[in-house]
């Protein structure tokens, strides 16, 4: 797999491009990697631990919190720490992708 990446990457894009890529690109995703990853650090710390939320294992979640457990604040932090690791993922295979070609 790895020749056919060289044989593409030599055929299809010139040395400007690889410069730019290299010169560039590579360090701007870098920066963004680094600033997901401090943002998902402030999220994850910002959430607590609720010994409350341990009922929707045994199905307690009868009460009024539990039924409007997706518009709190840390459910919204969850699905905010979801879209930053997705979003680190991609940005990371990305990155790694270019660092081939």
């Amino acid at each position: 797999m790895w020749m056919f990446f060289n044989a593409v990457g030599e055929s299809i894009f010139s040395e400007e491009a690889k410069l730019f890529v290299t010169n560039v690109v590579s360090p701007i995703l870098m920066i963004i990697m680094v600033l997901i990853s401090i943002a998902m650090l402030v999220f994850i710390l910002r959430q607590s631990g609720d010994p409350e939320e341990l009922g929707a294992i045994t199905g307690k979640t009868e009460t009024f919190y539990g039924q409007n457990k997706e518009k709190t604040q840390g459910a919204i932090m969850k699905k905010l720490t979801v879209w930053m690791a997705v979003a680190l993922v991609a940005i990371s295979i990305i990155y790694f992708v270019l660092q081939m070609l």
